[in-house]
């Protein structure tokens, strides 16, 4: 039989995503994060907001600056019914109601990671909500969407290192 190399255009299929309950203070490198079970579709969206600084010196072109950047992150796939080490999506749905019903905000570190990703991303967010779909066939659908928030602290809400 032979053993073939995996295509380096796979990288969606081992991107992971997990999250640990936390605070904007908390080191993201030592906290233990939790996975979203079955996913399959993830997006992570990172937009610049700028600020127009044209003057009379600069020509025919617009001038602008970058002054923050939004960044956001949504994954989807499939639901599931327990609550095992392999899916804490009930756990992490159950946090954003009690989060809510006590009048905080519902933050969370994510951490996006993966086999032959250049990339891991420490993600400091609210938890913004969730989509779950239920067709008439056995499997049914869920969202998660997440948007960055400050930190409170001097450390950065958006945290990019090279994977080893």
């Amino acid at each position: 039989m032979a053993v073939c190399t995996t295509s380096s255009n796979m990288i969606g299929k081992t991107l992971t995503v997990g999250y640990a309950i936390g605070c904007g203070d908390d080191t993201f490198a030592g906290l233990t994060y939790l996975p979203l079970g079955t996913i399959n579709d993830k997006q992570l969206e990172f937009s610049a907001n700028t600020d127009d600084n044209t003057n009379d010196l600069s020509g025919a072109v617009t001038s602008s600056l970058v002054v923050n950047t939004s960044f956001s992150l949504s994954v989807s796939g499939f639901l599931t019914t327990d609550d095992s080490a392999l899916s804490a999506q009930n756990a992490l749905i159950q946090y954003y109601w009690d989060e809510l019903n006590a009048g905080r905000q519902p933050t969370i570190w994510l951490k996006v990671s993966g086999q032959d990703y250049p990339r891991i991303w420490h993600v400091f967010a609210n938890y913004t909500g969730s989509t779950e779909g239920h067709g008439t066939t056995a499997t049914s659908t869920i969202s998660f969407d997440f948007e960055t928030t400050d930190t409170g602290v001097a450390q950065s809400a958006v945290n990019l290192t090279a994977a080893p």
